[in-house]
């Protein structure tokens, strides 16, 4: 699997507790722009957060990519994993049927389209961007 960094590029304070952050995350050399909600950090402490929540992010920006996407996580498989496997299997939707009383898989052959990733950095005075 490919190595995922996260870097912090600006906020925009929500409350005392919280901030909308906005980030890069760069996995094999491709770069995606996007934001989430974040605790009021800075620094260190920021990059550390954004780090521990990288896959969770890949997989938000997967799940924005291929809408339509079924993904069935094997056991002890992470969502990460799981969506690397599908993609791998060229972005194929599963699903569960019964044939003669058993659970069956059927693989829908057709692939789901992938939408092109838009980043959504703000074009707002109130973000505080370091970019």
């Amino acid at each position: 699997m490919d190595t995922i960094t996260v870097t912090p590029n600006g906020y925009r304070i929500i409350d005392g507790n919280e901030q909308v952050t906005f980030f890069t995350l760069t996995v094999g050399g491709v770069a995606y722009k996007w934001h989430g909600n974040t605790p009021r950090l800075e620094g260190q402490a920021l990059a550390d957060y954004l780090t521990a929540h990288a896959e969770e992010y890949l997989c938000g920006i997967h799940r924005k990519m291929y809408v339509e996407a079924a993904i069935l996580p094997e056991p002890g498989e992470s969502e990460l994993e799981a969506w690397t496997r599908w993609i791998a299997a060229g972005c194929k939707n599963i699903r569960q049927i019964e044939v003669d009383g058993a659970p069956s898989i059927q693989v829908i052959e057709e692939p789901i389209p992938l939408i092109p990733w838009k980043d959504t950095h703000p074009v707002n005075a109130e973000a505080v961007m370091w970019e």
